[in-house]
Parts: C-alpha cells; sequence; structure tokens
C-alpha cells in the first residue's frame, strides 16, 4: 500500500506522469513529493484533487488501487479522505474502561496472638493482617477533536476497596491461657490487662482522579499513530483505618490520611493497525501532583474515653508513572 503525505495549503491536483515522477501544483508553485517507487505505466497520466489541510502536518492520503476498492461506488477512481480516512485521524470520542485494582504494599498487621499478659507472653501462632483485595473501578471520558490531527480529551477514575478481616482466640488445648497482643494501640496506655481475645479491622483505600490533556499527533501512516499528550491531573487520595479490641469493653483506634493535589501530566499515546478493525496500543505518562497531605489518629475506649489523639499537615510532590 502506497501513501503520500502533502504539506500544504489547499486543494491541490495531484500528476502522476509516466517515469513514477509526481507532483502536487497549486498556482504553478510545486509544494509535495509522491514516493518516486510509484509506477503509473508508461506514458500514462491520472489527475485526482485531494485535500491537504494546512493545520495538519501528518494528513495522510492513501493513493493505492487496494484503498479505491474498499471505497465504494462513490469514490469512482479516486480516493478522497471522504471516504479511506488516515488511520491517525482524530475523532469525536467517548470511552469507558473497567478497572481490576488492588493496593499494593499496604498490608498491616494488627494483632499477633500470644501465650500470656505483657512482656510474660510470646507469639503463638500467625499474625493477623488486613489487607487490600483487588476491587472493581472505571474510568470514562470523552475527546473532542478540534482538528484532523488534534483533541481536547477530559477523563475521570474512580476506585474504592472495603476491606474487612476479623480475629478470635480461643483457649488452647490442656487449658493454657492465649491473647491477642493489640500492637498498634498506643504504648503508653497499656496495662496488665490489655491484651484482647477478638480482634477486628477495617482498612479501605480510595482515590478519584480528574484529567484533561491536548493530544497532539506527532507522526501517523496507513497503519500507525502516535500522539503527544499533555495536560493537568488532579487527584484525591483517601485512606481509612480502624480497628476494634475487646478490652475493658472496646478500645477502638482510627487513622485517616488524606491526599489532595494538582499538576502536569506528560506522555505518549501509541496505535498500531493489526487488521480491519483491530489494532494495538501502547501509553506511557508521568504525572507530578503537588498538594498536601492531612492525617489523624484518635484511640479510644468504652470508658476511659479518648486515650491518645495526634493530628500532621505536610506538603508533597508525588509522582504517578503509567
Amino acid at each position: 500500500m502506497q501513501c503520500l503525505k502533502i504539506w500544504g495549503l489547499a486543494v491541490a491536483t495531484l500528476s502522476m506522469i509516466g517515469g513514477g515522477v509526481a507532483s502536487a501544483q497549486v498556482g504553478g508553485g510545486v509544494f509535495a513529493f509522491l514516493d518516486n517507487s510509484i509506477q503509473t505505466g508508461s506514458g500514462n497520466s491520472v489527475e485526482r484533487s485531494v485535500y491537504a489541510p494546512a493545520e495538519d502536518p501528518s494528513f495522510i492520503v492513501n493513493t493505492s488501487a487496494e484503498c479505491a476498492s474498499g471505497c465504494g461506488s462513490e469514490c469512482g477512481v479516486s480516493c478522497a479522505d471522504t471516504c479511506c480516512e488516515p488511520f491517525g485521524k482524530h475523532r469525536h470520542r467517548v470511552f469507558v474502561d473497567y478497572l481490576f485494582l488492588s493496593a499494593m504494599n499496604t498490608d498491616l498487621t494488627y494483632a499477633i496472638p500470644v501465650n500470656g499478659l505483657g512482656a510474660q507472653g510470646t507469639p503463638t501462632g500467625a499474625a493477623a493482617v488486613v489487607s487490600p483485595e483487588y476491587e472493581s473501578g472505571f474510568r470514562a471520558g470523552g475527546g473532542w477533536a478540534i482538528d484532523d490531527s488534534t483533541s481536547i480529551v477530559g477523563t475521570f477514575w474512580n476506585f474504592q476497596s472495603d476491606n474487612y478481616d476479623n480475629r478470635r482466640i480461643f483457649p488452647a488445648a490442656g487449658g493454657a491461657t492465649q491473647f491477642l497482643n493489640p500492637v498498634l494501640l498506643d504504648p503508653n496506655t497499656l496495662n496488665v490487662v490489655a491484651e484482647s481475645s477478638v480482634a477486628e479491622s477495617y482498612y479501605d483505600v480510595d482515590f478519584r482522579m480528574v484529567d484533561l490533556a491536548v493530544e497532539r499527533l506527532l507522526s501517523a501512516g496507513c497503519s500507525h499513530a502516535i500522539n503527544a499528550v499533555v495536560g493537568v491531573r488532579y487527584g484525591r487520595l483517601e485512606q481509612y483505618f480502624r480497628t476494634n479490641y475487646a478490652i475493658l469493653g472496646t478500645t477502638t483506634l482510627e487513622s485517616n490520611i488524606d491526599f489532595d493535589g494538582i499538576g502536569p501530566r506528560l506522555g505518549l499515546d501509541g496505535k498500531l493497525l493489526i487488521s480491519k478493525g483491530f489494532f494495538a496500543y501502547g501509553q506511557g505518562f508521568t504525572n507530578f501532583l503537588v498538594g498536601e497531605f492531612e492525617g489523624d489518629f484518635q484511640q479510644r475506649n468504652t470508658f476511659a474515653g479518648v486515650q491518645s489523639n495526634s493530628s500532621f499537615v505536610d506538603d508533597r510532590i508525588i509522582s504517578i508513572l503509567e
């Protein structure tokens, strides 16, 4: 399949003359050339009109017989862009993606079974750990094509996870006493009856992001397209953790950590046509979010009330690679 790349300003007349030389002229000025490997037959010439929009430096016009035969009878011997569009041409679009994600490296140990109280106890079993599992999310958005090679694209991401774990200790064989050591409690609030027989933990990790970017065609051909992406991203991350221990009633520990940030988004998006209706794609992006972390911690008991609390605020720059 042969392709013609045209850099021009208006409608041009393309003449292909025997010997494989071709030129496109406007007002007597030559402004584009066809690959001289195309042969039209000795002594023959073909003329056709092709559209070369000035705002699209990578506009591709397919001039092969294969394209012409697939365009339909309305094209005749010509194969204009109206019926054989370039592979990388930008169009208005909407999209929805299903996400199946899990937060990594976030497992949290909240209790350890022991055989005695305080310093007298030693571990007797597997630690109680709450671990985020894979959950469903979505990504949705749309693009508005400004011209054949430029689009404005907006995307919304949403992910929510709810994770739960619990541990209960029963008397060991032979009547030996066992407890759960509450490893997350403030050590200054512990006493000789701080061990628990029941513990449960909730751990949620949620995020939402909004992307707004301009996509610009860098390179295009009969079967490939590469776009540059420049834009901005807003992101919000929410982490919530709560553990309940059965100690002198119920002792509860809660922690919230939130992040809000905004920053630049840069990357490349590429597509490769495999066959009619199927193509492969690859994307690579980097994001830098400038924002603020806010965190708070509180420990309270059914009878003693608030036993410990703390909070912090810190500015951070977070990098996100995709």
